[in-house]
């Protein structure tokens, strides 16, 4: 599938694009998992730099995004395969296709090329073997954001089935994991019960930082002849916690107001991009025992109470935080399970937690101050 990087917003990070795939061509390990939290450019570093070098290299690239549709993984892995089939050449996907499905007019050979009867994803991952199989050219396999398979049991059987492809097919695939949950990937390749226990190794993406900022206050001078103060950009990249997608969408609102003052402008239009206005609405969402149980969990790490999470002393301090009844063993683990869910924190240990995001802690660090 073609990747042609034509948006000059893009800041390219191909050397780092190599070393990921030189690290998969040596061939000690078919496959990366790289974490990063939501909106820290993961996804468009590996869709504009890491597979079209894979392209150059002569690799054919497949996508697959769990969030175009959450409800069902498996219409994501069709649709991705699919996807690349379309766009590959005739004999390519002849090569795919069981001759008996074909007629001996060229009509019929191009209504059944066109659709080919994919309904389940073991038929994609058929499709692919056929054409694949034997290739001396790999094909990398890209999975956006593939903790989702861990977010419901219903989903361990697309996750086992993924797991056989990948493994029956280490001599041409080669497969890109992405991820934004620390507590979903490790439920997805640290537990023992998992399709993909102890697969792949999970590494940090490296985040975007002031060579970032500078390309993309250049690319704005370059459209609009106007210059931003690099000290000004920092700023304001530092305030919405280096967050690249929201920092872009500051630098379209100036552009579209044709202004340069960079900082004047984040400050009028705070509400709209302060990443804080985002999790002041989740922390708004909680219930008092939720947001309780946060506050618990930030006095933990913070050293500022020394106690378990399920002993008396907790139960007693979630019970005044709160204003609650009764609470219990089970009143905090049910709170838990719906802060893990709601993506707030993540297993570390046996009984020991942390925040997914160090800007949800430091919120609630100034929530908890003001509270004083």
């Amino acid at each position: 599938m073609n990747h042609s990087n034509i948006n000059p917003w893009h800041y390219p990070r191909v050397d780092l694009a190599k070393q990921y795939l030189d690290a998969l061509d040596i061939g000690l390990s078919n496959s990366i998992a790289l974490f990063a939290h939501r909106r820290s450019g993961k996804t468009e570093f590996v869709t504009h730099d890491l597979l079209p070098e894979a392209e150059k290299r002569g690799a054919i690239t497949y996508t697959v995004d769990f969030w175009a549709n959450d409800q069902n993984p498996s219409e994501c892995i069709i649709t991705g395969v699919m996807n690349t089939f379309h766009t590959l050449p005739m004999r390519k996907q002849l090569k795919g296709q069981p001759l008996k499905e074909f007629k001996a007019s060229l009509t019929g050979l191009s209504a059944s090329i066109e659709n080919p009867n994919i309904s389940t994803i073991n038929q994609a991952f058929s499709l692919m073997s056929q054409m694949h199989r034997g290739d001396a050219k790999k094909v990398v396999l890209f999975l956006d954001e593939i903790q989702h398979l861990a977010t419901e049991p219903a989903y361990s059987t697309v996750a086992a089935a993924l797991r056989t492809f990948i493994d029956k097919n280490k001599d041409w695939l080669t497969v890109v994991f992405t991820g934004s949950s620390q507590d979903g990937l490790n439920r997805l390749f640290s537990q023992r019960k998992s399709a993909f226990y102890n697969s792949t190794a999970i590494e940090d993406f490296p985040l975007l930082g002031s060579q970032y900022v500078e390309f993309t206050i250049q690319a704005f001078s370059d459209y609009t002849n106007l210059n931003i103060a690099i000290s000004q950009a920092l700023r304001v990249f530092n305030d919405i916690n280096q967050n690249p997608e929201v920092f872009s969408q500051i630098i379209k609102g100036l552009l579209f107001s044709k202004r340069d003052d960079l900082e004047r402008f984040y400050k009028e239009n705070l509400s709209a991009y302060s990443t804080s206005a985002d999790i002041q609405s989740r922390w708004d969402a909680l219930t008092d025992l939720d947001s309780s149980v946060l506050g618990l969990l930030k006095a933990l790490i913070d050293k500022e109470v020394s106690c378990g999470l399920y002993s008396v002393k907790a139960y007693s301090i979630i019970k005044e935080e709160a204003g609650a009844g009764m609470v219990t063993k089970s009143t905090v683990q049910y709170s838990i399970d719906k802060l893990r869910k709601a993506g707030w924190i993540f297993s570390t240990g046996r009984g020991q937690w942390s925040f997914e995001d160090e800007a949800d802690l430091v919120f609630i660090r100034s929530q908890k101050d003001g509270d004083l």
